[in-house]
């Protein structure tokens, strides 16, 4: 979470993606491994979701609205599906290499 708080520019922003992190880092992994049915893979989606986050802080309002979590939840759902093309396009690679 340090480099993430790096990117960040202001106490604020600092101050609300902790709260961001704390509050919906379990949701976010349940989301990702219900589409991905890999733990490690939903790790790393929702690491990634967290890492877009820092680029799109100022469009958060309220830690704690509804509007929050579906932004949250839109942008784990896309980098897990995205996870998942890239890996069903590397098994794809590795069974023609054989």
């Amino acid at each position: 979470m340090l480099l993430f708080l790096i990117m960040l520019d202001s106490d604020e922003d600092r101050s609300k993606f902790v709260q961001l992190y704390h509050k919906y880092r379990y949701f976010l992994w349940y989301l990702a491994c219900e589409r991905l049915q890999d733990d490690h893979l939903a790790e790393d989606a929702v690491q990634e979701t967290f890492l877009a986050l820092t680029h799109h802080i100022d469009k958060v309002g309220c830690v704690e609205s509804a509007a929050t979590r579906n932004f949250l939840a839109t942008i784990v759902k896309n980098k897990a599906t995205d996870l998942w093309r890239k890996r069903r396009s590397e098994e794809r690679r590795v069974g023609k290499e054989c």
